[in-house]
């Protein structure tokens, strides 16, 4: 059977699922004080840090060796960035803040891969990466509005330049194993994860709570 058009669909409503998401970050960006940002950062951090380890288990579970070569890639372009984070923090001058419920449920989801939910894990990375290539132009307005330095916006201004690139990487592997179920299974993926994702970083912009200086 030629899943051809199945796999169109599918991918342009992944797409259609991360331009919401960016939608609704961008919009709270726009609002962003430089407290709210520093918040954020943190956020970054915990997002960040078990990123590598995650995307390794992903390709354990994989039901193919070009799923699990993705996984492994992306696991190896990941790695460190929690430690741009713990830089952009130190630039910023201030300590890092405890990991919010939002991002430990943000994990905890994705704390084990059954044989569906690692199908759904290749839905989530074409739309979060998606997404966040596409806060690209609003997290530039938000750094000079906020007149942010260079050294204090490393890890937002890398992933909005380079994770479009991740998300072509997932789309081609999208239309390498398409079929029904698994479009169906990618969709909760990604559908599912732009909600928490989306949660969790709105959570950290609207955050006003005191910061603890370095």
């Amino acid at each position: 059977m030629n899943y051809s058009g199945l796999a169109e669909k599918t991918v342009q409503t992944l797409d259609c699922i991360a331009q919401e998401g960016a939608k609704e970050i961008a919009a709270a960006f726009d609002l962003a004080t430089r407290t709210n940002y520093i918040h954020l950062v943190s956020t970054f951090y915990h997002y960040s840090a078990p990123g590598e380890t995650q995307l390794l288990r992903a390709a354990e579970a994989a039901p193919t060796n070009a799923m699990k070569m993705l996984y492994i890639h992306l696991a190896r372009d990941e790695a460190d960035h929690d430690i741009l984070a713990i830089r952009d923090l130190k630039a910023l001058g201030y300590k890092l803040e405890p990991e919010s419920k939002l991002t430990a449920g943000y994990h905890a989801y994705w704390s084990n891969f059954s044989d569906e939910k690692v199908i759904e894990y290749l839905g989530m990375n074409v739309v979060i990466e998606y997404l966040i290539s596409y806060l690209n132009s609003c997290a530039k307005t938000m750094r000079e509005r906020l007149k942010l330095k260079a050294e204090e916006c490393r890890w937002l201004q890398l992933h909005c330049e380079e994770d479009e690139q991740h998300g072509e990487a997932a789309v081609k592997c999208v239309k390498e194993h398409i079929n029904e179920r698994f479009a169906d299974l990618m969709i909760k993926g990604g559908m599912g994860d732009k909600r928490r994702f989306v949660s969790m970083f709105i959570d950290a912009l609207q955050n006003n709570a005191s910061l603890n200086p370095l």
